[in-house]
């Protein structure tokens, strides 16, 4: 009976032991520390996991990147959507430093963010945001987390190469770090108010004038 219940008390340590750990992931595989790292804030409340793929950013066509963490040579940018994803644009290369801020306006609606690992021959891999992945034999191990702030608009990328399968693999999903914030685009009755109220300003010093 005693062993009985000390299994028991094991039993439930692991589970405690594993809830723990899993409650200090965010998405499932971002873990908390790497997040607050990377984004620099003090905490994940806030931020919702989106998945590993999104559908395409449609609005607004413009935005500002920002590299939050690098390691290992991996390259970030935007594409078109089609055949080829054409008008592929590297934003940051194997060289850009942490920290680094770009403002993008691809020109094109809608368009898509993809890494490339930058390995050699087969090796290389790139990963786009719809879930398309295209290169060698590492492919099966890239892969990106997407995160999405509301109160902010920002959205958070967190992509792991990954590796051949052992110690390479370590599958952390902080190998690279950009984040996104669009850039804000007034909605149609804004806009409509904001030409209301020109208006309104127009015709009072008409009359001024007139007076």
């Amino acid at each position: 009976m005693r062993k009985l219940l000390l299994a028991g008390v094991a039993a439930a340590g692991m589970a405690l032991a594993a809830g723990g750990a899993q409650a200090a992931l965010i998405g499932g595989t971002v873990s908390e520390a790497d997040f607050v790292a990377a984004m620099g804030t003090a905490s994940t409340a806030g931020w919702a996991y989106l998945g590993q793929t999104t559908a395409a950013f449609t609005l607004p066509g413009s935005g500002e990147l920002e590299l939050r963490n690098a390691e290992f040579g991996n390259s970030f940018g935007f594409s078109g959507l089609g055949p080829g994803y054409a008008n592929q644009t590297v934003v940051f290369g194997p060289g850009a430093a942490v920290g680094s801020v770009a403002a993008i306006a691809p020109g094109f609606s809608p368009f898509l963010f993809f890494f490339d690992n930058n390995r050699t021959g087969a090796n290389d891999a790139m990963l786009w945001t719809d879930g398309r992945v295209t290169g060698g034999n590492w492919r099966e191990q890239a892969d990106m987390d997407i995160f999405f702030n509301a109160s902010s608009g920002t959205y958070a990328f967190f992509f792991d190469d990954g590796g051949p399968t052992g110690s390479q693999d370590d599958n952390d999903y902080n190998d690279m770090v950009v984040s996104y914030r669009p850039t804000a685009v007034p909605e149609p009755a804004t806009l409509a108010l904001l030409g209301a109220g020109l208006l309104g300003l127009g015709l009072a010093r008409r009359r001024r004038r007139a007076a």
